[in-house]
């Protein structure tokens, strides 16, 4: 279950931006990168050092390859917002530190409740930023959104018998050099959002 997103629209320097323009600048870098790593894939290369970045810090949402910023992939982030990031696997959701490094759009997971969904969102007063970003043993998918109001994200996750005192073992998404240190619950509550995580049984 995912919830709807209406794009904001933002005045650029020499042209005011549509909420198409929006969405289609982030989604260029995101389908480089994407590029990248499935090139990669078709001449068997194990891995390669290209990671997706979100760097509120820096404004910033790029492209980097062996550690050096793809200047031809970066934009900018919304200024003024407060942004924050959780990691949500089967044990519940967990807050995670900037800047979020993602090295590759797949991940080899061992079973259906092995999941893992990255959550950056940005917010002020009534307003967000959101991004959405899962890889799996199926395939990787990417959401962009904005809007208003105070929203309540639902993320639905396996239910298991009893949560694992680890995650399990996984190529996760997240750049390796991210604190492996996690607070886990099963809601995360905000001035200006909600996170809630909502069990079901695996088919």
């Amino acid at each position: 279950m995912n919830p709807v997103f209406l794009f904001l629209t933002f005045v650029a320097a020499v042209r005011p931006m549509s909420d198409a323009d929006v969405q289609q600048r982030y989604m260029r870098v995101h389908h480089v990168w994407q590029d990248l790593h499935l090139a990669a894939d078709a001449r068997d290369e194990k891995s390669i050092s290209s990671f997706l970045v979100i760097d509120p810090d820096r404004s910033e949402f790029r492209v980097e390859t062996n550690r050096i910023i793809d200047v031809n992939n970066v934009e900018g982030l919304p200024r003024g917002f407060e942004w924050s990031a959780y990691v949500v696997t089967a044990r519940g959701i967990s807050p995670i530190l900037f800047p979020i490094r993602l090295k590759s759009p797949r991940r080899e997971a061992l079973s259906d409740t092995d999941v893992e969904q990255i959550l950056v969102i940005g917010a002020q007063k009534e307003r967000r930023w959101q991004f959405d970003i899962s890889g799996t043993k199926e395939g990787h998918t990417f959401h962009i959104g904005s809007g208003n109001g105070v929203p309540k994200y639902v993320i639905p996750v396996p239910e298991i018998d009893a949560r694992p005192d680890q995650d399990a073992p996984t190529a996760s998404i997240l750049d390796v050099e991210t604190t492996p240190e996690r607070k886990w619950s099963d809601r995360i509550v905000t001035e200006w959002y909600s996170i809630e995580i909502q069990r079901s049984k695996a088919k």
